[in-house]
């Protein structure tokens, strides 16, 4: 009879333990639309997407992230796209967490580049809101540059074009073993942007830089000639 009452008892501190951290869950709604970045256009190509719902805690007991027990990560909800491109989430979140959208699924030929710190940023979500959040998708773009050199090569010379893609985001016309006197690259960048590239030209030991901004249009090709 002992026995039973204390295991009584603990199944009712338990329960009443649940309904208190229950009670410190915020009702949360979200509905949004995936569209085209630089026009607000709906992303209506008929495949449907993925979107996922993540939540940043702390697995310490609900204490604010990065004490005491660091961060996890965790898959709250997954959804699916409706032919229009709408989403929409109802979930019960607390504030000691984070929450973020997180497409699972790109349709080629778009692309989705936020990183970890991008999607926090531009797709967290206010606990206890109904709220509207859209998904930008990057159409592609491509800027096709000539460069024509036009004065001497010493040896240990180079020409880098710093742009959002390529190893460290800098591409090398020429170096110490390519001493060329023209050269063509296309590079393929998210259309509906601006680009600003930065040019770094090393010549006989002399430093010269400078930059250009470029408006790079969906599904299409700009093409320019850099002379140096």
């Amino acid at each position: 009879m002992k026995s039973l009452n204390i295991l009584c008892g603990l199944v009712f501190i338990l329960l009443g333990s649940c309904s208190k951290d229950e009670s410190k869950l915020q009702q949360t709604s979200i509905q949004g639309q995936v569209r085209i970045h630089g026009t607000e256009t709906p992303l209506t190509n008929g495949l449907p997407m993925e979107i996922t719902l993540m939540e940043q805690y702390n697995p310490n007991d609900g204490a604010p992230i990065g004490s005491g027990g660091g961060s996890a990560y965790r898959e709250i909800e997954t959804t699916t796209t409706d032919s229009l491109g709408n989403f929409s989430f109802s979930f019960k979140g607390s504030s000691s967490s984070i929450f973020y959208l997180e497409p699972l699924s790109v349709p080629d030929p778009f692309s989705f580049s936020d990183g970890l710190s991008s999607l926090l940023d531009n797709y967290s979500i206010q606990v206890g809101v109904n709220q509207t959040k859209d998904i930008y998708m990057y159409a592609p773009g491509w800027l096709a540059m000539t460069f024509e050199n036009e004065g001497p090569v010493y040896l240990g010379d180079f020409l880098r074009v710093g742009l959002s893609v390529g190893s460290s985001g800098f591409y090398t016309v020429y170096g110490p073993t390519q001493n060329n006197s023209s050269a063509q690259q296309k590079f393929k960048l998210g259309g509906n942007t601006i680009e600003k590239v930065r040019f770094v030209l090393s010549r006989n030991n002399q430093i010269t830089e400078w930059e250009d901004t470029y408006s790079i249009p969906a599904f299409d090709t700009v093409k320019v000639v850099i002379k140096y």
